[in-house]
Formats: C-alpha cells, structure tokens, sequence
C-alpha cells in the first residue's frame, strides 16, 4: 500500500513548492552549499572538498535509463556525501529519527536527486556516492560541468547524476509532513 503522506512529500519536492533553499547568488562560482536542518550551513568550494578524505575511484561510466553509456570519467577521484553531511553536524539526529531524515541534492539548473538517511548511513550505496574532486588528472575547478555527484551503487547511475551540484539540504519528514 502506498504511503500518502510520503507521496505527498514527493510530489512537494520535486514539483518546486517545497524549495529547499536555493543556493544564494552571493556564493562563489562553484560553490556547494549544505544547509537544512544542520547545526551550521556549510559552503564548500574546490579548495574545501580536498580536506576531506579524497578516495580514488577509478574509471566511471554514467549509464541512461537504456544502459548505455553517455559519459565516462576517466581516473577518478572523489569524497564521499556521507563524510560531508556528518561534518555538518545534523540537527535534531537521534537513534529514534534517523529514518526520517532524507537528503535533496540540487544541480545549478534545479536538478534534484533524493537520498534517505537510511539509504546513505546503513547500506552500501552510502559508500558509493561521491562528489568528484578530480577526473583525468583535472581537478575540480577545470571539469567543464563543474561539481559533480554520482551514486555507483545505482545499476543505472546517470538517473542521480548531478552536473553544477550547488546544494545538498538535510531534511526532516516530519517538518515536511505536519
């Protein structure tokens, strides 16, 4: 049976009514925002994402809804989203309302991807989603997209591919639903 409620949360989401907030003009260039329901919003830029823990990942090809491969990067390397959103200190997170956490990544052109708290933090897509920090031995700043998102835990990965990630929102359902 189908949850209204959680219905109700996707559709507010993804048809820009509930606009998680958009990332300010006043940000640099290329600059990722990290807000939502943390203890202090973050702004992340080339430099920063370095000082977390850049893990090689090697070649990467992004697959459309057929399975065919419209892009590959080449010698890889990324950080993970897990390790940035624990940086961010999450507000109201506890043993009981983990499950009702969720996280909207948002693309310079509104292109969202949605992850759960659970999806990211107890399962091993969580160790396979990345924000790519270099590709082809060209750092962050030179990727002609700009900042980059991939999950590889998806079978078909370009559905949750971000080009120009700008923002990532940690949210709470029950904010969402009351």
């Amino acid at each position: 049976m189908k949850n209204p409620a959680f219905i109700g949360l996707l559709v507010l989401l993804f048809s820009g009514c509930s606009d998680p907030q958009a990332t300010p003009a006043d940000l640099p260039a290329g600059a990722i925002r990290v807000g939502g329901a943390v203890a202090q919003e973050l702004v992340l830029n080339a430099e920063a994402l370095p000082e977390f823990e850049v893990r090689q990942i090697g070649d990467i090809d992004l697959k459309k809804g057929g399975g065919e491969v419209y892009k590959s990067l080449n010698n890889a390397e990324g950080v993970l989203l897990k390790d940035i959103l624990q940086a961010a200190s999450p507000a109201g997170l506890t043993n009981k309302s983990y499950s009702s956490f969720f996280v909207v990544c948002t693309a310079a052109d509104g292109y969202r991807t949605l992850y759960s708290w659970n999806e990211l933090f107890n399962t091993e897509v969580g160790e396979q989603v990345y924000i790519i920090t270099a590709a082809a031995g060209e750092r962050l700043e030179g990727i002609k997209d700009g900042a980059m998102m991939v999950s590889l835990g998806d079978l078909l990965n370009g559905k949750r591919n971000l080009r120009g990630l700008s923002a990532i929102d940690i949210l709470h359902f029950g904010e969402i639903v009351q």
